[in-house]
């Protein structure tokens, strides 16, 4: 008897014995396979949902396995990991070597990229991949350089609002967020802080009623940093002239005059500043005319009394002033 040792390579050796025998030679064949290999074993998967950008709450750990399933208590052996499915890319350390036990540990693994599943694909050199279970990936959190808000300009009495798109880092938008963010004013109209709320998609909102004109400063943060082109201006105008906060005066114009000066106001008692309004006075109760527009919000107008006295009946747009008749 002998034997037989194939040699390293895989594939079919054929053999020829031969002897002094009647049937002699004999050939037959043997083909050669390769060996098991060993394997990679995940033994503790990643966070089955993650935010994007953001390491895993549990770190994927897997362990060297011989062929048989048995652990390799093998050192130093390099893992590398990859997104299988899904798109994307990996953040943190993709690489990991084995300990004494072929214990392989990854520690600042995160996934990049839009919101979707993702699977792992585990790899070493002569070991056997693997790959992870799935991880449902959500958008990260607000990014400054991302995110974004608009202020426009106000009315006094009437309701300014802001606008709030809240993304992350890779251009998804951030839902649930809006207590991430504070909106202060300062200038005409200070507020230590307004009430926001979400819209949806990444999209948030707030409101105030501003009531003086002037230059309003709104500082727009999310998670205590100032958004780009935080603090912004929004310029507070006038509301329209109303008749109860619209004043006049008459005042004695020489010998023989008695002049009128109407002064245009919001329902806030803010100077209109702007000439467009109709006002009218009706003197001794004459025939009401149009006084002349200053163009500054004041009008004037004129009366000849003589040497006699004067009262003046006076309108905005139709509707009598407070105090009127003067």
């Amino acid at each position: 008897a002998t034997q037989l040792t194939l040699a390293q390579r895989t594939g079919v050796y054929r053999t020829t014995a031969m002897a002094e025998l009647e049937g002699s030679p004999v050939e037959f064949e043997a083909t050669g396979i390769a060996p098991p290999s060993p394997q990679l074993v995940v033994v503790t998967q990643a966070s089955s949902s993650a935010s994007a950008g953001v390491p895993f709450g549990r770190q994927p750990v897997l362990q060297l396995q011989d062929a048989v399933g048995a652990p390799l208590l093998r050192a130093d052996v390099s893992v590398t990991v990859q997104i299988a499915t899904g798109g994307g890319s990996l953040g943190g350390s993709t690489t990991a070597r084995s300990n004494t036990e072929g214990r392989v540990s990854f520690e600042d693994l995160s996934i990049r990229g839009r919101p979707g599943n993702r699977t792992l694909l585990f790899a070493a050199i002569d070991f056997t991949p693997t790959t992870s279970g799935q991880i449902a990936v959500s958008a990260g959190p607000p990014a400054i350089a991302g995110s974004s808000a608009e202020v426009p300009n106000g009315t006094a009495g009437a309701t300014t609002t802001i606008s709030v798109h809240l993304k992350d880092e890779f251009g998804t938008g951030v839902e649930g967020s809006a207590g991430s963010i504070a909106i202060s004013i300062a200038g005409a109209n200070p507020s230590a802080g307004l009430t926001v709320t979400e819209v949806g998609n990444g999209a948030y909102s707030a409101s105030y009623v501003p009531t003086h004109t002037g230059t309003d400063q709104l500082d727009v943060r999310v998670n205590e940093a100032a958004l780009v082109g935080s603090p912004f201006a929004s310029t507070v105008v006038a509301g329209p002239a109303d008749p109860v906060t619209t004043t006049a005066v008459l005042t004695r114009s020489g010998i023989f005059f008695v002049d009128a000066v109407v002064t245009t106001r919001d329902a806030q008692g803010n100077l209109l500043g702007h000439g467009g309004d109709l006002v009218q006075v009706q003197w001794n109760g004459g025939p009401p005319g149009n006084a002349i527009d200053r163009g500054d919000g004041t009008y004037f107008d004129q009366f000849f009394a003589g040497f006699g006295g004067a009262s003046a009946a006076i309108s905005l747009n139709g509707v009598p002033i407070a105090g009127s008749p003067y």
